[in-house]
């Protein structure tokens, strides 16, 4: 694995890379379930119908939008909606092992996390997990500017300025082959695809450097090559 590279900075995913974002869904319907009941939607029915829509690979606002149509509703009502997005969730659980490998990593390189979505519900994600204080870094794209979500690597950029490290000299760990993946290879970073959740059967497209089954084999093998980079590099 060693190709004369050394690892400077990690930045992460959020949703299924660092944790398994269904238990943020199930919170995130159940708002939207009872939004719908003051809009005399059967709360039931719509319940039914969003995880319907989700299980058939529905992502972002289609999620809300096909799931009212599905439940008979006609124009989305913007509450449901909004209760969707904004769900506030106190406590969630980190991949196992996650806040562990974190803390070790720290002691050798910088890490981040770049994230697209609510900022607001993205740092109270981040406190539900108990990892608000994990990271160098957070950078959330949707306060940069909504535009900038991945594909897009100026976010991936923007994190690798902060930190003070070269793109060429960061890696990028994510799920999403079409984002995360595409965005770390846009911004001239090397690239881990993990395979969780609903994307774990997609193709590797674009190619990533590294591909693992789950985020901590991935940090573990991060770890490999920079203790192999390092002995090598000293040994001249």
């Amino acid at each position: 694995m060693y190709d004369g590279w050394i690892i400077r900075a990690v930045l992460f995913d959020l949703g299924d890379t660092l944790f398994d974002q269904a238990e943020w869904f199930d919170a995130a319907r159940d708002g939207v379930a009872a939004s719908a009941a003051r809009w005399n939607i059967d709360a039931d029915t719509l319940t039914e119908a969003i995880e319907d829509i989700a299980m058939d690979g529905s992502v972002g606002a289609q999620i809300v939008e096909r799931g009212l149509e599905l439940a008979g509703v006609v124009g989305p009502p913007s509450a449901s909606q909004t209760a969707f997005w904004t769900t506030v969730v106190d406590i969630l659980e980190p991949y196992p092992g996650i806040p562990e490998a974190l803390e070790g990593l720290r002691e050798h390189v910088r890490i981040g996390v770049v994230a697209d979505g609510d900022p607001a519900v993205l740092w109270a994600t981040l406190s539900a997990l108990g990892l608000e204080r994990a990271f160098d870094v957070v950078v959330l794209t949707d306060a940069l500017d909504p535009s900038l979500r991945k594909p897009r690597p100026e976010p991936l950029l923007y994190a690798a300025w902060q930190l003070d490290v070269a793109p060429p000299e960061c890696v990028y760990i994510g799920d999403r082959p079409d984002t995360d993946i595409a965005a770390a290879t846009a911004a001239g970073m090397r690239a881990i695809r993990v395979r969780t959740a609903r994307y774990a059967h997609e193709p590797d497209d674009p190619l990533p450097w590294l591909t693992t089954n789950d985020t901590l084999t991935a940090l573990e093998r991060i770890v490999e090559h920079r203790a192999r980079s390092r002995r090598l590099e000293r040994e001249g």
